[in-house]
């Protein structure tokens, strides 16, 4: 009897270790699942942000890119101007046998003209050069986040995969324990 009632005492002893030994384990899962909640919020967040640096990106590359095509039309109206005045030239220098006194004075104000033009046409081209860089600087940034933005979400993907497994162990111990 006395036999008996020491092979239960072990037997509970035993049984006693395993449900502490369950215990801690299942203790440690769920620090692990609310660590991986607490990191799952934070990606999320930085999910969030991410897409809003990308829309604010978004907003300025749209700028930019309208700014660009005032840059153009106001290039292609200083050229055509351009073309005009040196039509002017041309037609100045037909007329140099006709008049040739007049000639020198039209001749005068229409290079001035020109040089002017020239000028804001250079200033232009220089403006347009600058926004074209920082509308490529834009575009790269643009492109650098939205490929955060994946490895973000992929990490999420990751994160919750791990956290439905670790709910699925929790719930294998809760089961178990049940049992013991």
């Amino acid at each position: 009897m006395k036999k008996k009632i020491s092979e239960k005492q072990k037997n509970n002893q035993n049984l006693e270790k395993h449900v502490l030994l369950y215990k801690k384990e299942v203790d440690d899962l769920s620090k692990q699942l609310l660590s991986k909640r607490n990191d799952v919020q934070e990606l999320q967040g930085d999910v969030t942000h991410l897409k809003e640096d990308i829309r604010v990106k978004e907003s300025e590359i749209t700028s930019k890119e309208q700014e660009c095509k005032s840059f153009k039309d106001n290039v292609a109206s200083l050229e055509q101007r351009l073309t005009s005045e040196k039509n002017l030239v041309k037609k100045l220098e037909d007329d140099i046998e006709n008049v040739s006194k007049c000639y020198s004075d039209y001749k005068e104000d229409a290079e001035g003209r020109i040089e002017e033009l020239q000028n804001e046409v250079t200033d232009l081209t220089d403006g347009f050069t600058k926004i074209s860089t920082q509308f490529n600087e834009l575009s790269s940034k643009a492109e650098r986040l939205e490929s955060e933005n994946k490895t973000s979400k992929s990490s999420i993907s990751q994160l919750v995969e791990c956290v439905e497994d670790l709910q699925s162990k929790l719930e294998k111990s809760e089961i178990e324990n049940a049992n013991i």
